[in-house]
C-alpha cells in the first residue's frame, strides 16, 4: 500500500497480559495520575518483554536458523526488542537489526484479519513452505488518521526541538496512503480522528503538540518552514527503502497541501 520496505515492526501488547482490566487504562483520571498511571504500565511493558517475551522469542528464533539467535532490549529504550538478522551486505539506510517496537499503550480498534505476505516470499517464492500469514492488524483507516496526527504534532514542533530521524517517512507514508480508497473512508469516519485524538491526549500529551485543534477546519500536515531542510535531508537518506514510483518531497509536500485543503474545508 505504500510501497515502502520497513525493519520496524509495530506491536500492541495486551494490557491485561501486564495486569490491568480491559478498560482499567480509559478510567477518568487527574492528570498527575493518568501520568502515573503510564508510567507504570510502560515499567510493567519493559519487564514482561525482558523476562518473557525476549527468551521465548529467542528460543524459537534460535531453532529456527540452527545457532544463538541474537535477540535483546534496546537498552535506549527498553519497550523495542532487537533482532540482529543473518546479512548478506549492508547499507547505511538500512538497519542491520530488525525492531520490534512493541507498546502496551496503544490503541487496538479498528482492527481486521489480513493476509501478510514477506517481499522475499513474493520474490523467491520456491523458497518459502508457508508465504503468508494471517494477522491481527490495527485497520488502514486508523494508520491514517495516526500518521495526521503525527504530521499535525510536527507542524507545532518548537524549532529549538530536534526532529526525531527517520521522520519523513510519515509525510511520504500519508501521501501514499491518500492515493487509495483508504483516504475516503477515512475522510468519512471523522469520529475515528476524535478517538485517536483522545488517545493521544490521555496516553502521549505534548502540550506543543496542540492535538486539540486537529480537527478538521484547524488539521495541519505541513511542516513550518524551518522544519523543512532537515526533513527533506531525512526523505532523501530513506528513499534505497522506497520502491515502485518515487515522488520527490516537494511533491509530497504539494499533495499533503491539497489533503489538508480537503479535510479542512
Amino acid at each position: 500500500m505504500i510501497q515502502r520496505f520497513s525493519e520496524d515492526i509495530d506491536l500492541i501488547l495486551d494490557w491485561r497480559l501486564l495486569g490491568f482490566g480491559l478498560n482499567e487504562p480509559w478510567e477518568k483520571r487527574s492528570g498527575t495520575k493518568q501520568e502515573a498511571f503510564n508510567k507504570e504500565a510502560n515499567a510493567r511493558a519493559e519487564v514482561f518483554l525482558s523476562n518473557e517475551f525476549c527468551p521465548v522469542i529467542r528460543k524459537e528464533l534460535s531453532m529456527t536458523l540452527g545457532n544463538d539467535a541474537r535477540v535483546y532490549i534496546d537498552e535506549s529504550n527498553r519497550q523495542d526488542v532487537l533482532f540482529a538478522y543473518p546479512t548478506s551486505f549492508s547499507h547505511s539506510a538500512i538497519l542491520q537489526v530488525i525492531r520490534l517496537e512493541i507498546g502496551a499503550l496503544a490503541a487496538w480498534s479498528p482492527a481486521r484479519m489480513a493476509d501478510v505476505t514477506s517481499f522475499a516470499a513474493q520474490q523467491y517464492p520456491d523458497m518459502f513452505e508457508r508465504k503468508s500469514a494471517k494477522v491481527l492488524t490495527v485497520a488502514p483507516e486508523r494508520t491514517f488518521w495516526e500518521k495526521a496526527t503525527i504530521l499535525h504534532h510536527e507542524a507545532h514542533r518548537p524549532e529549538h526541538l530536534e526532529m526525531p530521524m527517520r521522520y519523513s517517512r510519515h509525510y511520504y507514508d500519508l501521501f501514499r496512503l491518500a492515493q487509495t480508497p483508504v483516504k475516503d473512508h477515512a475522510l468519512a469516519d471523522l469520529d475515528l480522528l476524535r478517538k485517536v485524538v483522545d488517545f493521544k491526549t490521555k496516553f502521549y500529551p505534548r502540550k506543543w503538540a496542540k492535538y486539540l485543534e486537529a480537527v478538521p477546519g484547524t488539521l495541519r500536515l505541513l511542516p513550518p518552514d524551518y522544519g523543512v531542510p532537515a526533513l527533506a535531508k531525512d526523505y532523501e537518506s530513506m528513499k534505497d527503502m522506497l520502491f515502485g514510483s518515487i515522488p520527490s518531497f516537494d511533491t509530497i509536500l504539494m499533495a499533503l497541501a491539497s489533503l489538508e485543503r480537503e479535510i479542512n474545508d
